[in-house]
């Protein structure tokens, strides 16, 4: 019959979703007023649990204390109830006590009409996440060498255009940093020294690593010619 048809083809359906469920690459969960009413495998084995350990547990469990929980859920439950996806990177709590990170997707069950239902797709990302916490640590570690040093040190692009300078450039040569970033360096060259300047900057694109000489305190010279030996030898380095 018609009846016994539809029972069939959503009997079929729902062994699909049951197939996708269990073996999805990424961790899967279903909550219901933030307590957990099913896993998948990926979950369970990426919390350090077995999936019965987890059903029926206050979601509380995974995440490394009561504020962070709390926390997450101030900022989810309002989109979701809007019927909006929710995603933000956060920590989890293994079940041996050793936290984590992960990109957490909410979104509910019934979009807008209850969002204490919802589905809770998890991705580790802690091997990425450690890398960008490493990366920004050095990266602020060698800018507050450059922003500390005595030495100018310019950022030119292959245009030649300057990119960012130290304060040490500004302490020399009496520029602020608002004058002179984002306009040609070689406007700040003296005329004399343009093609020895542009020479250098095709070998640096070429791979090389000249080093420009430092200025004499030769009063003969004008201002703007030690200015520029500075800009270059402060852009070789």
């Amino acid at each position: 019959t018609d009846r016994k048809r539809a029972e069939d083809k959503l009997n079929a359906t729902l062994t699909e979703f049951q197939l996708v469920f269990e073996n999805a690459a990424v961790g899967i969960a279903h909550s219901r007023n933030r307590a957990i009413e099913r896993v998948n495998h990926r979950f369970a084995e990426m919390l350090g649990y077995k999936i019965h350990e987890l059903v029926g547990k206050n979601a509380v469990v995974l995440y490394p204390n009561r504020a962070y929980f709390e926390k997450v859920g101030q900022e989810a439950y309002p989109a979701l109830s809007q019927g909006q996806i929710y995603q933000t990177d956060a920590q989890l709590k293994r079940k041996d006590g050793s936290v984590f990170w992960v990109h957490l997707t909410g979104r509910a069950v019934d979009d807008g009409k209850d969002a204490t239902d919802a589905i809770w797709v998890v991705q580790d990302i802690h091997d990425r996440k450690v890398a960008e916490v490493q990366n920004q640590r050095r990266v602020a570690y060698f800018r507050a060498l450059i922003e500390s040093s005595t030495h100018m040190v310019s950022v030119v692009s292959a245009d030649g255009d300057i990119k960012y300078e130290n304060p040490a450039v500004g302490r020399f040569l009496g520029f602020a940093a608002a004058e002179r970033v984002g306009k040609s360096s070689l406007e700040f060259v003296h005329a004399e020294d343009i093609a020895r300047v542009r020479e250098g900057y095709g070998r640096i694109l070429g791979g090389e690593t000249p080093r420009g000489k430092a200025p004499d305190d030769d009063p003969s010279q004008p201002p703007g010619r030690h200015a520029a030996q500075g800009i270059t030898q402060g852009s070789h380095r």
